[in-house]
């Protein structure tokens, strides 16, 4: 739906100018003229009006975006529809976007990454939180401001986590570099696809590249599921263990294995940023030793074979299509190809093998031999000392209890919280399922206390904003506005959850909110050149209200006729309006020469320069030059100007302090106090 420069919806918002555009919507720059401010206005296009279907997740999923408050989102002021314009209103933000800034000064430091990730992280928490799954995360809608502070934008394409999938096509191939393999596929986006996109970002601002890249967009989503993440210090030797490995997890392939929270991404940053050689990436090992090698099972058979057996046959990998062959990919790299191994040297080798094998052996025999003797001793006494942990989340505690006594086992509740599971279902343990512990150790749990409630306060005749922070995050708010000739604007009139009531927190409760008197605008008629009576009757049936009628002397005009009028003929004004006249005197009486010069008074006369802007497409004006008193305006120039005598001089005469008042097509654009002497 394009709109146009000028262009008032909802009585409130004026289009100032477009500003971009997206697969699905049109971006305007507006004023709010209601509060006076700037706001992005985004609005459905009008390819997708016909899809019933489509127009209503727009509305469902824009009022769900518009319950997110966060510093790192952008707000949502407002979701509404007039007539086939379905738009969202938005905050409008001037800053850089992040793309912008890596093609300007990738690749970043480690620190400038941990500043922005951790912000991105921060807002797809309270998304997450509020069960929204932004699905397009990508340096494109990541706003910078000029102190530093991150904006995510653009959740035209979210989707609550409990909505259809989608396929891959349509508008949002635009953003298949940062797609998740699930995304690619075309399978159930969870919360873990955005943290997948977020890891690819982290890996942009690092490299100053894509990890995939293709001129085909099916291509690179192939790549997505395919394809091996690529080694981060290919491209950029300088990235810490700890961001190489954060990167890692955030883009493993299946959802399951990366982090499960924005949270828990959160966390590893802030341990990268105090250390970054740290060696745990919540819970997960990862080696820092540069000279640790990995010895593959095609490795270890060229090494048994050398010297002795043909080469053995590529080893072709499932799915992915490629050929592994290690010496094919040293010469493609340029790497020196060994030279075959001499007698001695095989035997070394296979020494050397041989004696890895037994140290691996013996280190495997050292750990698991107290296992191994407590199985046996438990075979042979009949007295079993250990129990492997079972699995208790999802149970209801007073059957976790009972299967962890019949284990030999405790139960100690560490804490109880919300959340929407049954009331008394274990949420976490403390030790993993299929350890194995010793009897009479005590599993923590957390316990859910069930759905948190929240009690409804009164929220009618109290400004929106007010009612907001008596709801904080208790309530999703459906906001419906009307209009009102005796509430306030922005004021609630109405409640759909009464007062007193008590409800799940999270409930939905809507809210009529005033829009004030409906303001309906009506065209001014041109009374200019009828007389005062039909004048004030077209200005009465216009539906305007009719103001002061004052007279002037008008050298075009005749006696009784309207000379001037206070608004524009032509344009649209508020119904009810005042329009006031200017009803002409006809022309100024001629002054005979005194017969008397010793009575002349002397003349006195001041020049003024009129100048104004010429109106677009018009080809002349109506200039008026008036003398204020003290109970009249006494028409100096009354005349039809054209552009090209614009601008221009004229000679004044008075006597002290005078102003003189321009009309210009019969509205005051303009005066001059003029200090003439006295006698």
């Amino acid at each position: 739906m394009i709109l146009s420069t000028g262009q008032i919806i909802a009585s409130r918002y004026e289009i100032i100018e477009k500003i971009g555009q997206g697969g699905m919507s049109i971006v305007y720059k507006a004023k709010d003229i209601r509060l006076g401010r700037s706001v992005t206005f985004k609005v459905l296009k009008e390819e997708h009006l016909t899809d019933a279907e489509f127009v209503q997740r727009f509305k469902t999923e824009a009022s769900a975006i518009a319950r997110l408050s966060h510093p790192n989102i952008v707000n949502v002021y407002d979701v509404g529809q007039e007539g086939s314009i379905n738009y969202i209103v938005m905050e409008y933000i001037k800053g850089a976007t992040l793309k912008e800034l890596i093609e300007k000064n990738a690749p970043f430091s480690e620190k400038e990454i941990y500043g922005v990730s951790v912000q991105i992280a921060e807002a797809l928490a309270h998304a997450h939180k509020n069960g929204i799954i932004h699905r397009d995360i990508k340096p494109q809608n990541i706003l910078v401001t000029k102190n530093g502070e991150i904006k995510v934008m653009d959740f035209g394409i979210a989707r609550t986590a409990n909505s259809d999938t989608i396929a891959v096509g349509g508008s949002t191939m635009g953003s298949v570099h940062y797609f998740s393999p699930e995304q690619a596929k075309g399978s159930i986006v969870s919360y873990q696809s955005d943290l997948y996109s977020l890891g690819i970002v982290m890996f942009e601002m690092a490299t100053g590249r894509l990890p995939y890249d293709s001129d085909q967009a099916v291509s690179i989503a192939i790549m997505h599921i395919n394809e091996p993440f690529p080694d981060l210090t290919e491209f950029n030797p300088d990235v810490s263990s700890s961001f190489k490995a954060i990167v890692g997890k955030l883009t493993e392939k299946k959802p399951q294995n990366r982090y499960q929270t924005a949270e828990k991404v959160i966390i590893d940053l802030k341990r990268m940023l105090i250390n970054s050689s740290d060696r745990i990436v919540y819970g997960t090992e990862f080696l820092t030793d540069s000279s640790t090698i990995k010895i593959t099972g095609q490795a270890h058979e060229k090494i048994k074979g050398a010297g002795k057996n043909p080469p053995a046959e590529p080893d072709i990998q499932p799915d992915s299509g490629r050929i592994d062959i290690a010496g094919e990919i040293e010469n493609e790299l340029g790497y020196e190809t060994e030279k075959p191994a001499s007698k001695k040297q095989e035997l070394l080798l296979i020494g050397a093998a041989l004696l890895t094998s037994f140290v691996i052996i013996a280190v495997a025999l050292y750990f698991l031999w107290p296992v191994i003797t407590k199985t046996q001793t438990n075979k042979n006494n009949s007295q079993q000392t250990v129990a492997e942990v079972p699995g208790l989340v999802g149970k209801n505690f007073d059957d976790a209890e009972k299967l962890a006594k019949d284990l030999g086992l405790e139960l100690e509740v560490l804490r109880e919280e919300f959340n929407p599971a049954a009331k008394g279902e274990i949420l976490e343990q403390n030790y993993d399922v299929g350890n194995y512990v010793n009897k009479g150790i005590a599993i923590g749990v957390v316990v859910s206390k069930g759905t948190e409630e929240f009690t409804v306060p009164s929220l009618t005749d109290m400004d929106i904003n007010r009612a907001y922070e008596l709801i904080g995050d208790s309530l999703s708010v459906n906001k419906v506005y009307k209009y009102s000739d005796t509430t306030a604007s922005d004021i609630v009139m109405e409640q759909s959850v009464t007062q007193g009531t008590t409800v799940n927190k999270g409930s939905e409760i809507t809210l009529t909110i005033s829009q004030g008197p409906e303001i309906i605008y009506v065209e001014v008629p041109t009374v200019v050149g009828k007389t005062e009576d039909e004048a004030k009757r077209m200005i009465t049936d216009a539906g305007l209200t009719v103001g002061t009628s004052t007279t002037n002397q008008s050298l075009k005009y005749a006696r009784g006729i309207v000379s001037a009028q206070s608004i524009l003929g032509g344009k649209e004004a508020p119904k009810g309006s005042i329009v006031s006249i200017e009803v002409s005197t006809g022309a100024p009486p001629t002054q005979s020469p005194s017969p008397t010069p010793q009575t002349t008074i002397p003349s006195r006369s001041h020049e003024i320069k009129i100048d104004f802007p010429f109106p677009e497409n018009a080809e002349t004006v109506h200039v008026l030059l008036c003398k204020k008193t003290a109970t009249d305006m006494v028409t100096v120039v009354d005349k039809i100007v054209r552009k090209e005598e614009v601008p221009f001089s004229l000679n004044v005469v008075g006597e002290g302090t005078v102003e003189f008042v321009l009309f210009i097509d019969g509205v005051e654009t303009g005066s001059k106090t003029v200090e003439f002497p006295v006698n």
